[in-house]
Order: structure tokens, then sequence, then C-alpha cells
């Protein structure tokens, strides 16, 4: 399906670089003088995530139309989203194939997070001189990974007894459904950066707030690299 052959190829970077724009939108304020920046900046957004869509080999022909929804369907949903699984597992995670992510990889990531961290850092420091009784200060600097990781741990726990086989072969083991999972996750990594923004927040300091958003995407995603 469409879903499959252009996720890694141009929907993941078109949704990373709309929330990037969004973000520069929210808290930088962009001018006039940008105009034209800005313009071939949300041609390459919309490229990115409708180009493979409105060019598809389909068209908008009812009949293909309808049958390409069923099987995004089928896709994430029957078999407890194990076609889903398999197919990340070939495709995404590549197993036996050597590592992934490179030494350069790791290396501009971490003088990412070490640029933000410092910036958000600096800005504790004042709030702490400002504002010296507020709690849970360092919220900003944590990565929204603790509710998730709570959270698979409860799965993992419960998934023997509510869990359900996805194979009919003997000694196949109960497992959960995969697209609640997958949708319960995100809601409590935003829940948790949302929460993690309430010390500068609460203050109004919102371009600290968005040095904090950034650092958190960079610390959650390094992570998850780390994590596959």
């Amino acid at each position: 399906g469409l879903y499959q052959d252009f996720v890694q190829l141009a929907l993941y970077d078109g949704a990373r670089l709309l929330g990037a724009a969004l973000l520069a939108i929210v808290m930088g304020r962009p001018g006039s003088d940008l105009t034209w920046w800005w313009l071939c900046q949300c041609l390459t957004i919309v490229s990115w995530l409708f180009a493979p869509f409105i060019f598809n080999p389909y068209q908008f022909a009812h009949r293909f139309f309808r049958g390409d929804i069923q099987s995004i369907k089928d896709f994430f949903y029957n078999e407890g989203g194990s076609k889903w699984e398999a197919w990340y597992e070939r495709s995404q995670l590549r197993r036996g194939t050597g590592l992934r992510v490179t030494i350069f990889n790791l290396l501009a990531w971490f003088f990412m997070i070490a640029s933000w961290y410092t910036t958000v850092n600096a800005k504790l420091n004042i709030h702490a001189v400002l504002f010296p009784k507020v709690a849970f200060r360092q919220l900003p600097l944590l990565p929204p990974v603790f509710l998730s990781l709570m959270a698979a741990a409860v799965g993992a726990i419960i998934e023997p007894k509510v869990g359900r086989k996805r194979s009919c072969q003997p000694g196949a083991s109960n497992l959960l459904h995969l697209l609640p999972a997958a949708g319960i996750m995100p809601v409590l990594d935003l829940l948790e950066v949302v929460l993690g923004l309430i010390p500068l927040a609460s203050v109004q300091w919102w371009k600290a707030c968005g040095a904090a958003l950034i650092l958190k995407y960079f610390l959650l995603s390094l992570m998850l690299s780390c994590a596959e």
C-alpha cells in the first residue's frame, strides 16, 4: 500500500518538518522578509505528505480508493497488528543488517542535545533565582519516557491474561493488540511533555518552553533509536 511504500521515504520526514515549522511559527514569529523561504518550506511539506497520495497510480478511482482504505485497515488492525509488526521488523528494524545508527548520527544527536540542554538549563538557573519556591523545576530537562515505560510494564503484566493468540500454532502466547498500544504511547508521551513544561509555562516563558520541547524531542529520538 501507499503507507508502506512512502512512510520511510517521505511521510516521516514530512511530519517532522511540519512539526518544526509549526514550532518556529509559534515561538519565533517569523517576519515578512522570509516569505519566499516559507513558501519553499510549505511546498516541501505538502509534497512529502500528500504527493504520494495525489500522484499515486490509482489516482482517485473509487474502486481502488476503497480497496486501499481497506488494505490500510487490514494492515494495522487484522490479526492483532501482526502484519504491521512484521513489516516494521523487516523494513525498519532490519535485524541482522548491522547498526542502523552510525557514529556520525550519534555525534550529531549529542551535539544537538548538549546545545539545547545548555540553553534550557541556563533558563532554569534564572528561573531558580526569580522563583525559588517552584517545585519539580528539573522536569523540562527530562525525556518524556517515564509514563510510557510504566504503561509498557503494565501491559507486559496483563498481556498473558487479557491478550489473544495471533497464531493457531501450538504454544502461541497471548499478545495485546498493537493498534491501541501504539495509540496510547504517544498520548502518554505528549502528556508527559505538557507536564514537563509547566514550570516554564506557568511564568509564560514561551521561548524557553520551545527550547525545552526541542530538547525533549531529541532526547526521545535518541532513546528510541538506541532501543531499536
